[in-house]
């Protein structure tokens, strides 16, 4: 697929797609007839062929002679990806079959081996991809980029398995097609050493967000939550306040059950940090020498931890419990609110709940950003084992797959997979660059430290105060953060 046509391929899947396609692994629906989709797709395509697209990016830098030095014409990039939902499932697609996603993954990669010159191929690993440490020890190149979960990325960073992607000449974190503020609070010492963006949409399933009954806000007669959001006024505060407008005790038995209308419902697993991040904190945030330090137990973080666990401890407003538990009474219309990552989405398809979809909570109006969580067990970042044949072949297609996933994949996975089949309504279509744009993670939760990030979880759920905790975990926590320093300033 030339330059010139790759617009005109979006184009064409949208207007394919936009009525039934399937998109998401496990999504429901009939599927439509591969032959029958690829006709319309090249009727349409005819149709919508645009003016010439100009080359930017690697694609305008690229000659016969850098391809000759890189050794990409014909060359296999070989993936290892983990086995598990959150795997990076948009790298490989065997061929076309109808599903939006699936064809705009292989019609990306056929434009890579046209513009570029290289194929691409996925080997699945383990589920949380740990077996890659044991293949760069026995000095395997058969992998050029790996998508490992990422607490186990990080224990890879330490022992000296990852490129540190700063150093290669072709990827460029300020092109856009990285997400900034995920990988700029990641970067101990200014070294990178996993990255994610428009590479892979696993990163957008995996943010968390709000999703909230539209039926329910209509029907206690709510301010426009949309307009709240445009406003900057979407804080903790607000949200709290209309969580109890709406919390009821439906059967009369003065208790509150799951039968009942609850405020909120999410997973307990991840209890409170959900508000905590949402207000701008970070357990561990970096200096500006890129040096990791502990920021829990000052002013601001107390204050905001226990304005939090104040609103939890009202437990006829707010229910935590199992994931199955919590999506159910959701589902059927039992909660104004709902916090998962994205890809639950996909799960919610088959509600009659009209569902809207808004970012996490501003501490206060003064706050600029919102900012949205993710956590280290369902990202999974690109990473190149430094046991890779050619680190910077490997930087190039990283980059290039970047690139091309901005106009190939993501719009794809925005405008069908998201807008067209699980969310239902313009107005949450337009939530979706906010939430998107600031996902933070935080190296407390991918190095565990000491335990801090589960201990901070559990305690939103107790009666511990954060100064008692952050008492309890200060030593613990420096002294974790100091060796993971020394190992990584000890690489070369």
């Amino acid at each position: 697929m030339t330059i010139k046509r790759l617009s005109a391929f979006l184009a064409a899947i949208l207007m394919v797609s936009s009525a039934a396609v399937s998109c998401g692994e496990g999504a429901g629906g009939d599927q439509p007839d591969p032959a029958s989709a690829q006709a319309q797709n090249t009727q349409d395509t005819a149709e919508t062929e645009p003016e010439t697209t100009a080359a930017s990016g690697l694609a305008a830098e690229i000659t016969p002679e850098l391809k000759k030095e890189l050794g990409l014409e014909g060359y296999n990039v070989t993936v290892y990806n983990r086995d598990s939902g959150w795997a990076a499932s948009d790298i490989y697609s065997e061929e076309q079959d109808g599903e939006a996603l699936n064809d705009a993954v292989f019609a990306r990669n056929q434009y890579l081996q046209e513009t570029y010159g290289f194929t691409i191929s996925s080997v699945v690993g383990d589920g949380s991809l740990s077996d890659l440490g044991s293949l760069v020890l026995a000095g395997d190149s058969s992998y050029d980029l790996a998508f490992p979960m990422a607490r186990t990325a990080s224990g890879f960073a330490t022992s000296g398995y990852l490129t540190d992607l700063s150093k290669l000449k072709y990827i460029d974190f300020e092109s856009g097609v990285w997400n900034s503020m995920f990988n700029d609070t990641l970067a101990i010492l200014g070294r990178r050493y996993y990255a994610s963006g428009d590479i892979s949409v696993n990163l957008f399933k995996a943010v968390r967000a709000f999703m909230f009954n539209k039926g329910l806000a209509a029907q206690y007669q709510l301010e426009d939550l949309y307009q709240l959001v445009r406003d900057g006024k979407w804080t903790l505060e607000r949200f709290d306040a209309i969580c109890r407008t709406v919390s009821a005790d439906l059967d009369g038995d003065s208790a509150m059950t799951n039968k009942d209308q609850w405020g909120i419902a999410w997973q307990s697993s991840i209890s409170g940090i959900i508000f905590y991040y949402g207000a701008g904190q970070i357990l561990t945030p970096l200096d500006e020498n890129g040096d990791p330090y502990l920021d829990f137990g000052f002013e601001k973080s107390i204050q905001v931890f226990d304005r939090i666990q104040a609103m939890m401890s009202d437990k006829n407003v707010y229910l935590t419990g199992e994931t199955n538990d919590v999506l159910s009474i959701f589902h059927d219309g039992r909660s104004l609110f709902y916090t998962e990552v994205m890809d639950a989405l996909s799960r919610l398809r088959d509600s009659d709940t009209d569902i809207g979809v808004l970012p996490l909570t501003k501490w206060d109006d003064a706050q600029q950003d919102y900012v949205q969580f993710a956590d280290g067990w369902c990202i999974s970042p690109v990473v190149i084992p430094v046991s890779a044949k050619s680190p910077e072949l490997s930087g190039f297609a990283a980059q290039a797959i970047a690139e091309a996933s901005s106009v190939y994949v993501r719009p794809v996975y925005y405008d069908i997979c998201l807008t067209g089949k699980y969310i239902r309504d313009e107005e949450s279509a337009e939530m979706l660059d906010i939430i998107f744009g600031n996902c933070v993670l935080d190296n407390c939760d991918i190095y565990e430290w000491a335990g801090l990030w589960q201990g901070i979880v559990d305690a939103f759920s107790s009666k511990n105060g954060a100064a008692a905790l952050a008492a309890k975990y200060q030593s613990k926590v420096e002294s974790a953060m100091e060796k993971t320093m020394t190992a990584i300033s000890e690489l070369q």
